[in-house]
């Protein structure tokens, strides 16, 4: 029997040594860190009691026993943490501390239990077959670890149970099984120590030995330590990537530390998270989950090619969103920074273009209208010279047109001989300045009409030729154009010629090492030379741009120090091949001839409505239309155009966009939005000097029906009013003639300079009707303006739009001192610096108001007839006049409104008329219809 005994306790170390074993080889993580402590601690217990077995003294079987409670106190110990663990359940750290504690306690306890006698409180040993029997008395700390024992295997079983009652995988699940068997084994076991067996053997050693067995098996046939578990510890359950797994039958049996965080609730229902991954999977975009954001990604879980599951992959892609994020931000910087230089170029275009149009359109009167030479001459030169001013805001304007890819190519027919002379005309003057010979040199063979955009080749030749004269300060520059064979196609019944196009210059010349900056916007070649030089160094690049549109390159070749030559081929359709001959000669034939402007039709039954918050530029749209019969009404903003075109039908609008109140944007929307209105299916034209790239476009897709840039051509006003207007309107043009008027010398006026004026009007007569319409203005608008400033800060922006208004209209008419207070008042409304205005707001004032007594004299000279001897009106002129006042401001006819004021002036007036005139004079300059008709019935009720 003994050495029987000693066989099983060696099969017990064993079995243990072999778990041992094995567990240290496959440790990775926590749960085979206790698992391997419950082993050593099981091996040190099993061999102290071996080594008890084989003792023959009593001393030495007590050493023994001793030594097995160093493994014995510790193998509750790491039962319960390696079941906790397994299980993953959630104990407090301190009940763990403390139970570690305890185990310490109980072994000081044991190894001096023969002093305190709290474990054991009689210690005997017999003697029986040749074994020592240890029979020992317990105390009561000995009964306390038994409890001790007995709760810690309770609690790990129930630790157990809970995971595996929340475990879905099946593999899983018999780990927990077999784990649990052994505790119950050892439970089982426990109960049989009272047995008259355990006399001889401690049947706790035999319960080690099975629950080691079985554990083997949980190892190797459950896969207990497979590498899941070490993947989990180390890697999967650590990732910043969510996992969740489920199995062949859609339950979750795994998730990662990650997607618990982010899905908290996954532990108390599990499917219930699933679905909702389910249904982010079926969104578009990322999704966020507090500040991270991730996307979802469905894939089959395969094992030994076979499905058994399904990941649900939740990707942390927040860098990444978080870089697209800033990418957006930083495109929507640059489109605010783009939007804001558009917005930048449409103000400086509207500001610079709008004062060039009135000088351009009046100019382009004299010419229809003079028969001197000299004083075409100098019109031309106007020409020529407003031209040249629109090229220095074009440069920019095309280029940002060039860049956003919104110029195109447009054809049209021209004369090969007026292109070459008007670009001469803008640049020889410079040349002549600087002391230089200008030369050009057309070809008698080229043809003397083609079609093409002859704008883009006038800017490019006036860019090469604004270059070469800056950039030449002795010597010469010269023009060439001539012709090279071309090879047509010999049934094509549409010939072509090249034309080929020479800028020669005797200036500085480039360097071979400049030559890169040459074709690089703003930059310079030796800048330090040429400091002194204006412009903005955007000329070659926009002409190599339009050359490029245009299907044909710039060559340049130069040798420093001796000049350049910048050329280029044209591939140019023929539509008159008569050689243009001698080009010198037809040049100065045509400076000797009248300006041959004839209106390319009649009109008189057309009605056009020009909407413009300029009084001169309405006056220079109207003047232009003059020989062609038809009748225009004018109105100065956008309210009053929706109110006119309420009562009354017009065959065309020509509309300003940069209007004070409602733009001209809004008042086109109201008009065609007004069902059934007189004017909702009426062409509305855009008239604006918005030239930025693009702005045609943004025009038409907000609903106009044309586009007609400032400053205003003619030929193009014309074009688009016969492409537009109705064809039975049309007729067949009629010789025009401006009926002569005698004008006066201007008078010394303080405050306005006659010359400026003139320069910027051309003819004294239209002089002289701006300055009445300005002071018939002057009380209505100073009041206005008054208004305005008292109602600051709200108001500050359409006081800015008035005195703007004002420094353009009287800059325009030379009052020079008015103008210059109107600009500082301007820039301070626009920086709100309300301390500048308070300054100046009322001298300001004072001189508006005093152009009224100044202009007096001029605009109503005395002929010596007092109001005394004027002719008293009869009622019935009286009404008739009344009548056709009303009647012109409800057509918005301004002409025929000044006519009435004018005659009702040229009569003595009834007292009751005489008091209302003046209110009456500012209400029709003010085009106040309202206000006109509440005159007007105040009359009538004094009359009766």
């Amino acid at each position: 029997m003994y050495q029987a005994i000693i066989n099983i306790q060696w099969v017990n170390i064993l079995i243990i040594l072999i778990e041992a074993w094995v567990v240290f080889v496959g440790m990775k993580n926590k749960v085979h860190y206790y698992l391997y402590l419950l082993c050593m601690a099981m091996l040190i217990n099993s061999t102290g009691y071996l080594l008890a077995l084989y003792s023959h003294t009593e001393d030495t079987y007590f050493q023994a026993i001793m030594f097995s409670w160093v493994g014995k106190v510790w193998i509750t110990f790491a039962m319960f943490c390696f079941s906790k663990e397994l299980s993953k359940s959630h104990i407090p750290w301190i009940v763990t501390f403390l139970f570690g504690a305890f185990s310490v306690a109980t072994f000081v306890v044991v190894i001096t239990t023969k002093t305190t006698n709290l474990f054991y409180t009689d210690i005997r040993f017999a003697e029986e077959n040749g074994m020592i029997l240890f029979q020992p008395q317990k105390g009561p700390w000995g009964w306390v670890w038994d409890i001790a024992v007995m709760l810690t295997v309770t609690v790990s079983f129930v630790m157990l149970l809970i995971g595996l009652s929340g475990e879905k995988n099946r593999q899983k699940r018999k780990q927990f099984i077999i784990v649990m068997l052994a505790l119950v084994v050892e439970l089982m076991i426990g109960v049989l120590v009272t047995s008259p067996l355990s006399k001889y053997y401690d049947i706790n050693q035999f319960g080690f030995s099975i629950a080691a067995v079985m554990i083997l098996v949980a190892i190797f046939r459950y896969n207990l330590m497979d590498t899941e578990y070490v993947a989990k510890e180390y890697m999967i359950d650590e990732l910043s990537t969510g996992v969740i797994v489920t199995d062949v039958y859609g339950d979750v049996t795994y998730y990662n530390n990650t997607a618990e965080n982010l899905f908290p609730d996954i532990k108390s229902d599990a499917q219930k998270v699933l679905y909702k991954v389910k249904d982010m999977l079926r969104g578009d975009g990322p999704v966020s989950i507090g500040t991270r954001s991730f996307t979802f990604e469905e894939r089959p879980l395969i094992h030994k090619e076979k499905t058994v599951g399904t990941i649900y992959v939740l990707l942390d892609n927040t860098q990444y969103y978080n870089y697209l994020n800033e990418l957006e931000e930083q495109k929507q910087i640059a489109e605010e920074a783009n939007k804001a230089k558009s917005i930048f170029l449409a103000n400086m275009s509207h500001e610079i273009r709008t004062p060039i149009n009135s000088v351009l359109g009046m100019n382009e009167m004299i010419l229809r209208e003079t028969n001197e030479k000299n004083v075409r001459e100098y019109a031309m030169d106007i020409q020529a010279a407003g031209q040249s001013l629109l090229s220095i805001i074009n440069d920019i304007l095309d280029l940002s047109k060039i860049e956003s890819g919104k110029m195109e190519v447009t054809p049209a027919v021209y004369d090969i001989v007026n292109l070459v002379s008007e670009i001469s005309n803008m640049t020889e003057t410079s040349a002549n300045n600087k002391g230089l010979l200008y030369n050009v040199y057309v070809s008698p063979g080229v043809p003397s009409k083609l079609f093409g955009d002859d704008v883009m080749i006038r800017q490019v030749l006036t860019n090469l030729l604004t270059n070469a004269v800056k950039y030449t300060s002795r010597g010469s520059v010269s023009l060439m154009v001539s012709v090279r064979p071309y090879n047509n196609e010999p049934l094509s019944m549409v010939k072509y010629s090249m034309l080929h196009f020479e800028v020669e210059d005797t200036g500085i010349g480039i360097k071979s090492a400049d030559m890169r900056k040459l074709f690089s916007a703003y930059e310079r070649i030796e800048s330090g030379q040429n400091r002194n030089v204006e412009g903005s160094g955007l000329g070659i690049t926009i002409s190599m741009k339009m050359l490029d549109l245009m299907d044909s390159r710039l060559e340049v070749s130069s040798e420093y120090g001796k000049g350049s030559v910048f050329s280029f081929d044209l591939r140019q359709k023929i539509v008159d091949d008569t050689p243009v001959g001698d080009y010198e000669g037809k040049v100065q034939r045509r400076v000797g001839q009248k300006h041959s402007y004839e209106p390319t039709f009649s009109a008189p039954d057309a009605h056009i409505l020009v909407v413009d918050d300029n009084s001169t530029n309405r006056k220079v749209f109207s003047s232009l239309l003059r020989p062609t019969g038809i009748k225009v009404t004018e109105v100065s903003n956008g309210q009053d155009a929706v109110d006119i075109t309420s009562k009354h039908y017009f065959d065309i609008i020509f509309m300003d966009h940069m209007m004070p109140g409602m733009d001209g944007v809004e008042a086109m929307k109201r008009i065609k939005r007004r069902e059934n209105g007189p004017c909702s299916n009426t062409p509305i034209i855009v008239l604006t000097a918005n030239a930025v790239a693009g702005s045609k476009e943004k025009y038409m897709e907000d609903g106009f029906d044309g586009f007609l840039a400032k400053p205003i051509s003619s030929d193009r006003l014309e074009e688009i009013i016969r492409d537009v207007l109705r064809k039975d309107k049309l007729k067949e043009a009629v010789p025009y003639k401006e009926p002569e008027d005698e004008t006066e010398g201007f008078p010394m006026i303080t405050g306005i300079d006659w010359e400026v004026a003139m320069m910027r009007i051309h003819d004294e007569k239209i002089v002289r009707t701006v300055l009445e319409d300005f002071v018939n203005t002057i009380k209505p608008q100073t009041r206005k303006l008054e208004r305005l400033k008292a109602g600051f800060p709200d108001t500050i922006e359409d006081y800015r739009t008035m005195v703007h208004g004002v420094k353009s209209g009287s800059g325009t008419m030379g009052m020079i001192p008015l103008s210059g207070m109107a600009f500082v008042l301007e820039k301070a409304a626009k920086e709100k610096d309300y301390e500048t205005i308070d300054r100046l707001h009322d001298p300001f004032i004072k001189e508006w108001r005093s152009y009224e007594d100044r202009l007096k004299d001029y605009l109503r000279p005395s002929d010596g007839a007092d109001e005394e001897e004027k002719e008293e009106i009869p009622d019935e002129i009286l009404e008739a006049i009344l009548r056709m006042l009303s009647a012109s401001m409800d057509l918005m006819d301004i002409d025929g409104a000044d006519d009435a004021i004018e005659k009702l002036s040229g009569f003595r007036l009834p007292d009751y008329v005489e008091k209302e005139m003046d209110d009456l004079k500012d209400a029709v300059a003010e085009l106040d219809q309202d206000g006109v008709a509440r005159i007007l019935e105040t009359i009538r009720k004094g009359r009766r």
